[in-house]
């Protein structure tokens, strides 16, 4: 991976940290590494745990949809993350997947889809 697309990620993901505190979810960990891949960002929304995939984008050509980024794979290998993530939990809490999605150019846009997939 690239300085940039390092630095890309990054900056989408502190976004997407403040934008989920600022709905009042409290952001529990980020960048949780596991076997199967990496959490972005683990939340807690009420009595629920949010698995959050951030997708960062410098530039997206207008009317380009970056969710279709988290593919039916990425999907599953997220949900892997998860289930090794959730091995902690004496008792599993309610889960949701969300992603968010963060688009510099040509025009800044911020878009949360609570709930996007489910396993």
């Amino acid at each position: 991976m690239t300085l940039a697309r390092k630095a890309t990620g990054a900056w989408g993901e502190d976004l997407a940290a403040q934008h989920l505190q600022s709905r009042g979810m409290t952001v529990l960990e980020r960048n949780v590494r596991s076997t199967y891949g990496e959490l972005d960002i683990v939340a807690q929304d009420g009595t629920t745990l949010v698995f959050v995939d951030v997708k960062a984008f410098e530039q997206l050509a207008l009317g380009a949809d970056p969710s279709e980024n988290v593919h039916r794979s990425k999907q599953r290998r997220i949900g892997r993350c998860a289930l090794q993530y959730l091995i902690r939990f004496k008792r599993v809490p309610l889960c949701r997947f969300d992603v968010v999605t963060v688009v510099r150019a040509p025009q800044f846009r911020l878009e949360h889809h609570v709930g996007a997939f489910t396993l």
